[in-house]
């Protein structure tokens, strides 16, 4: 089971279908009848027959016949089956996931003189995908926002709906929501007057997901029912399985298991009639994991045995990784502890060698969850520990990225100002050639005639005129490229600033949370020492006493206090103005909403149920006066 809260629509909807892949002519070019390339006219129509048949059944095939077609299309100089073959091979490696190698052959196609508008926005649609998938955003916006001008030119309603949604997801993507929601708005708008149902209901499905990673699980589950509602349209369609299965979803995070399950079983069948397989095998995942909550115990475990077999079957290593946590999930609620250790130590090897950090942090927390479950205090204790660093270098590896992007941004600002720098040097020196050119010129006239030293004269004016109106110019440029610095150098500050936040309140979180893990493994001692005589007793009561030297709440709130005044220094200060008589847990409670913390992660560090939370925010919240309308994230961030 996914861990994170509709990771799974995300996923699926990229990987199955959910593309708006360039519009793909069917139609085979055919020569004009001609007596010596006939013959080879039409091996090439062959080749690129098999490449387009092979494209959804074998893509590595499809690449073979699609090579061939170049090689037979460029010995008869035939530029209209040469893009043809072109575009074979690049939708072959898109498929293979090979993105190099297909913008490669998408640059071919454009450098060809003949090549129509239509052709050039499909290819600027693929390099806008490829360039996403990549990582490459910026070139991925341009690519996107070219081939919506180019089917606008078109005048090509359905190609600029999907090079739209296409642009919506490159926004999605970088965690701009608010440029993707109004892509996406404007794409269901097209496809909505297109009258394409299914498109419609990929979108729905897609700004669903938006607003579910935003938090708003209400509008999030509302256009999740209206993605249903239109998709059930199209029973045997992958995209209507996606929506049930991450109905499904949301069932399991509320821990309602019968309800998932169904979702998930409905789901499944639609994946088993369009042969789906990795769809399939993450439906028997999800229902496996959900089985085993409801004390089906043997059906769970032969459903996610099944899942990790397709999935190694498939290749797909980061799904197996997966299922690995789900199998070591499902044995450690079941108290077969060896079997759990042995899954999750299978999840962490392999998520450590194909790189998949979330699956290596996962790893790390339940090997530490499961020591703790079988009272391995010293072991628990280590995982913990292993999971706290491997956590920390991953914030860290994130801090490096960007101030390394911000030095690259810095560095060109100045490389920018040396080279104005330079060229206005110049310039001055050649004004002062000039200069002493004229004036010599001009004591000469001066001798042999008085009219043409005027003249000369006001020559010489003009051109300091458009001297002093070039250094100006040039001078308002170094102004320009002075104030990018110097913006470039404050987004430095803030963002340095933005980092040492988290960084000291991710410190002083990870003590509390330590105090906590001693905490629960102190009492648990002290029950075995009930049971236990002799020696076991004292080395327990020994190992106990040097625990609760490590523990120190108020300290760690104390230090925790002083950290966070280090960035908002008056802040308790004025909350206490607001009312003298808050108490030390409302002021905890705010200095984590301040720090944006979710209620879920506010209830672990305080140690309390959600509700409990959500009552002592409806409380803090009359304590501070505010009205029922007014919300209390907005008016803590204020302060």
């Amino acid at each position: 089971m996914k861990t994170a809260p509709f990771v799974l629509l995300f996923i699926l909807s990229l990987t199955f279908s959910s593309e708006v892949l360039p519009f793909r002519e069917s139609k085979l070019i055919v020569s004009p009848d001609d007596s010596v390339q006939t013959v080879q006219t039409t091996k090439v129509n062959e080749w690129l027959l098999k490449a387009d048949q092979q494209q959804e059944l074998s893509p590595l095939k499809a690449l073979n016949c699609g090579k061939q077609a170049i090689v037979l299309a460029g010995k008869i100089e035939n530029s209209e089956l040469l893009m043809q073959a072109y575009y074979q091979t690049s939708l072959a490696y898109f498929k293979l996931g090979k993105l190099d190698s297909c913008q490669f052959f998408c640059k071919k196609i454009v450098e060809i003189p003949t090549s129509s508008m239509q052709l050039k926005a499909m290819v600027n649609n693929y390099m806008c995908i490829s360039y996403r998938k990549m990582g490459r955003y910026d070139k991925a916006l341009n690519f996107g926002q070219t081939a919506i001008e180019n089917y606008k030119m078109l005048g090509d309603s359905i190609g600029m709906a999907g090079a739209t949604l296409n642009r919506a997801k490159v926004y999605h993507v970088t965690g701009d929501n608010k440029s993707a929601m109004i892509y996406f708005f404007d794409v269901l708008k097209l496809f909505e007057i297109i009258g394409d149902t299914l498109k419609q209901g990929q979108v729905l499905g897609l700004i669903s997901n938006v607003y579910m990673e935003i938090d708003q699980e209400q509008n999030g589950v509302l256009y999740l029912k209206k993605t249903i509602k239109l998709l059930k349209k199209y029973p045997n369609n992958t995209l209507y399985g996606d929506a049930l299965n991450n109905y499904g979803i949301i069932f399991y995070d509320r821990k309602e298991y019968d309800s998932a399950l169904f979702y998930f079983q409905q789901a499944l069948q639609v994946y088993l009639q369009t042969d789906k397989e990795d769809a399939i095998a993450v439906s028997y995942e999800n229902s496996g994991i959900s089985l085993i909550y409801l004390g089906q115990i043997q059906k769970g475990l032969n459903s996610l045995h099944l899942a990790l077999k397709m999935f190694k079957e498939l290749g797909l290593d980061d799904d197996k990784v997966s299922a690995l946590l789900d199998l070591g999930q499902a044995f450690i609620e079941i108290g077969k502890i060896d079997s759990a250790a042995f899954y999750l130590n299978e999840s962490l090897k392999l998520s450590k060698h194909i790189h998949n950090t979330f699956g290596e942090k996962e790893s790390l927390f339940m090997l530490y969850t499961l020591n703790k479950k079988v009272s391995k205090f010293q072991d628990a204790l280590n995982w913990y520990q292993y999971y706290v660093d491997f956590k920390d270098s991953l914030d860290n590896n994130e801090m490096q990225k960007n101030l390394q992007e911000l030095e690259v941004k810095y560095q060109s600002a100045q490389r920018e100002k040396e080279i104005l720098h330079l060229k206005d040097q110049e310039l001055l020196d050649r004004a002062d050639k000039r200069f002493l050119t004229v004036g010599i010129i001009g004591l000469v006239i001066f001798f042999i005639l008085t009219l043409t030293l005027i003249l000369m004269k006001r020559k010489k004016d003009l051109q300091i005129h458009r001297q002093k109106v070039l250094v100006h110019q040039k001078e308002k440029a170094l102004t320009e490229v002075e104030l990018a610095r110097r913006e470039a150098h404050e987004i430095q500050l803030e963002n340095e600033l933005e980092f040492k936040t988290k960084q000291l309140a991710t410190h002083a979180l990870n003590m509390m949370q330590k105090n906590k893990l001693l905490q629960e493994m102190t009492e648990s001692i002290g029950k075995q020492m009930k049971n236990m005589d002799g020696n076991g007793r004292g080395e327990l009561r020994r190992f106990r006493q040097e625990l609760q030297q490590g523990m120190n709440v108020d300290k760690d709130w104390d230090l925790f206090k002083l950290y966070f005044e280090q960035i908002h220094e008056r802040f308790f200060g004025e909350l206490k103005k607001i009312n003298p008589n808050l108490t030390g847990n409302d002021y905890k409670l705010c200095a984590l909403i301040k720090l944006n913390m979710s209620v879920k992660e506010m209830a672990s560090v305080m140690n309390i149920s959600a509700d409990s939370l959500k009552n002592g925010r409806y409380r803090l919240k009359k304590k501070l006066k505010l009205k029922p309308d007014d919300r209390l994230n907005i008016f803590i961030n204020n302060i």
